[in-house]
C-alpha cells in the first residue's frame, strides 16, 4: 500500500490525534490533510519537483505531503546548508515554486505558511514509479547530487 492510501486511512480513522509535534508546535492528521491538500492545489499544474525549504516544522511536514499529493515529489532543503549550496541544488532542479517555511531569497516564486489554508481537494497523486523526493548528498567532487527515491 502507497504512503498516500496509508495517510488518507488514518486521517480517515483518528482525524484528531497528533500527527506531528515538535517541542510546542502540534498538527492534528485533519489539518495535515487539509493544509497539504490547498498547498498541493497550489501546485497542480507544476511539472518540477517541490523544494520544501526549513527546519523541524510543521510546515516541511505540509510542504513534504503537497508535493506528493499534488504528484510531483520535492526536494528538501534544511536552513543549515551553506547559500552556495542550496543555489547549486536550485539551480539543478530549477523548480517552478519554492515552499519557504523559513525566509530565503530567490527569484523563484516563493509559497509561504501564510500563503495556505485548510482546504480539502482532490488531488491526483504520484502514479506508480514516479519520483516521491530527491535528496542532495555532497557528492565526491564536491557538487551536490541528487539521489532520487521512486514512488511505490
Amino acid at each position: 500500500m502507497d504512503f498516500l492510501k496509508t495517510f488518507e486511512q488514518v486521517v480517515n480513522q483518528q482525524p484528531e490525534k497528533i500527527a506531528f509535534i515538535h517541542r510546542e508546535e502540534t498538527m492534528t492528521y485533519r489539518a495535515l490533510d487539509l493544509l497539504s491538500d490547498d498547498l498541493g492545489q497550489k501546485l497542480l499544474h507544476s511539472k518540477k519537483p517541490l523544494i520544501v525549504y526549513g527546519h523541524m516544522s510543521k510546515w516541511m511536514l505540509v510542504g513534504m505531503i503537497a508535493s506528493l499529493k499534488a504528484g510531483i515529489g520535492y526536494v528538501p532543503i534544511d536552513v543549515s546548508i551553506p547559500s552556495e549550496r542550496i543555489d547549486k541544488i536550485i539551480d539543478t532542479i530549477q523548480p517552478e515554486f519554492i515552499f519557504a517555511t523559513e525566509e530565503l531569497a530567490t527569484p523563484i516564486q516563493t509559497i509561504t505558511p501564510s500563503d495556505v489554508k485548510e482546504e480539502y481537494y482532490n488531488l491526483p497523486g504520484l502514479k506508480a514509479d514516479d519520483v516521491a523526493y530527491t535528496i542532495f548528498t555532497s557528492g565526491s567532487t564536491g557538487m551536490p547530487k541528487g539521489v532520487t527515491i521512486l514512488s511505490e
